[in-house]
């Protein structure tokens, strides 16, 4: 167990237990279940590891998870510490690791999501997928960026397109950000108490920032654009 263990945080795991707790609380409390059905999703490094994980622990029939050599790691490397953590997590040997979104898999797909291994999901993509498959969009619908997915294609192939409501009760992607936000300021020495700070957005990001910046004590003003937070520096 000290090898394996050793080896998923030397992976980008660093704590593999409560990871997989994690996993099986979100399956539990948003009632996945996708017994039947085939999914198509990436496997990238570190906390990217999972996705394919989560589907085969919510029952998916069989899983496809596409990874690539990337500036974050090599494929190679990504496809043994999902391996391992799949070991860990007491599923081996569920997931087809692919290199490559051949025809043959994305014809199987019940859901295909639009991870970054996976996009884009072009017109010749989308030609491939069965009628009646879903794609599901790892972002809101507003997030969604033409060039990621064809919806016009989809249209024509019968292919719904489905975005994640990521303020829903027990996800609230959104409420991460101002952590986030306060570990990246910290790197960068800025110590965030009583310290100005402008945030430029016209999104939900900018809202939740600014209202988790405020609430540790820093002077926060929002701005629209960045000519008008130049403006008033």
């Amino acid at each position: 167990m000290t090898d394996q263990l050793s080896s998923l945080q030397a992976g980008g795991l660093l704590h593999p237990a409560r990871t997989l707790r994690l996993m099986q609380q979100a399956i539990k409390e948003n009632q996945l279940d996708l017994q039947g059905l085939t999914i198509l999703t990436e496997m990238g490094s570190g906390a990217y590891v999972t996705t394919p994980l989560l589907a085969v622990l919510a029952g998916a029939d069989q899983v496809y998870a596409l990874t690539q050599d990337s500036v974050y790691g090599a494929a190679a490397d990504i496809a043994t510490v999902g391996a391992e953590f799949a070991r860990f997590c007491g599923i081996p040997n569920r997931i087809m690791v692919e290199e490559s979104k051949r025809a043959e898999v994305l014809g199987q797909a019940d859901v295909v999501t639009n991870l970054g291994f996976v996009r884009p999901l072009d017109r010749m993509t989308v030609s491939k997928m069965k009628a009646g498959a879903v794609i599901a969009l790892m972002c809101e619908a507003w997030e969604a960026r033409p060039e990621d997915v064809d919806l016009g294609a989809c249209e024509a192939h019968d292919i719904t397109v489905i975005a994640t409501n990521e303020d829903y009760p027990g996800l609230e992607v959104f409420d991460f950000s101002g952590p986030l936000a306060l570990k990246l300021l910290f790197e960068a020495e800025i110590e965030v108490y009583q310290s100005r700070i402008g945030v430029v957005s016209t999104d939900k990001f900018g809202r939740v920032i600014a209202s988790c910046l405020g609430k540790v004590g820093a002077d926060v003003q929002r701005f629209d654009r960045l000519a008008g937070a130049q403006a008033e520096e």
